[in-house]
């Protein structure tokens, strides 16, 4: 049967033959740029490291103002799979009291819904808190789990989903974001004339950016 082929990964987390189909569907399903522009190789590959999760409902995915420098799982976006997740803001608290509230912002449930490539990509703060309100079954990709492929196609941030006037500016800063996440500062500086040479020409404002590399401090 099928029920026993899937993928093993070095902890013995198993991914069944039915879940791994059903993230390649969702993938192809997402308005996600980055997983839109991987190939089929590609999308069967980064599934098949994918952590899938059954988590219950009330369950915090991602908090809000939380950024890579307070916890590497901000590095992470989900897909969601099966369920539905409200999205909530803080609010501050009432004047004479110590302790703010949330206000709902929106809900998510959408099977394929991506939440959180902006934090995967680029390290920035969640915006909000991303809590489950029932049992949902969602795919935890890491930036470790998409490194290889920025790496080797760095074009597949070219999505539809960024302005044309900003591509390659995002471009070269997550190319330099990545560097120094993956590689110790030095190994950052090697490759900062190569990111320079070819998302960003001297004396243009992808540039400045590449120049960042040079300020990357060593990782943690």
């Amino acid at each position: 049967g099928g029920g026993k082929g899937g993928a093993q990964q070095e902890d013995g987390y198993v991914t069944p033959a039915d879940v791994l189909w059903s993230i390649l569907l969702t993938m192809e399903a997402t308005k996600s740029p980055l997983l839109q522009a991987l190939n089929a190789v590609e999308r069967k590959k980064l599934a098949e490291g994918l952590k899938v999760d059954v988590v219950n409902g009330g369950v915090t995915l991602a908090t809000e103002g939380e950024s890579q420098i307070d916890n590497n799982k901000a590095r992470t976006m989900f897909l969601l799979l099966h369920g539905e997740v409200d999205i909530v803001k803080k609010t501050p608290p009432p004047k004479g009291e110590r302790v703010g509230g949330e206000r709902h912002v929106g809900t998510i449930d959408t099977p394929g819904a991506v939440i959180g490539e902006e934090q995967l990509l680029f390290g920035t703060p969640w915006p909000a808190t991303v809590r489950t309100t029932r049992m949902c079954k969602v795919a935890e990709i890491t930036i470790g789990a998409v490194a290889p492929f920025l790496f080797d196609r760095p074009e597949v941030l070219d999505g539809a989903g960024w302005a044309e006037e900003e591509l390659e500016f995002m471009c070269s800063a997550n190319h330099a974001a990545l560097l120094g996440i993956m590689h110790s500062r030095d190994a950052a500086l090697e490759r900062a004339e190569e990111v320079r040479g070819k998302y960003a020409p001297p004396g243009t404002r992808e540039g400045l950016v590449a120049g960042h590399l040079d300020s990357l401090p060593p990782p943690a």
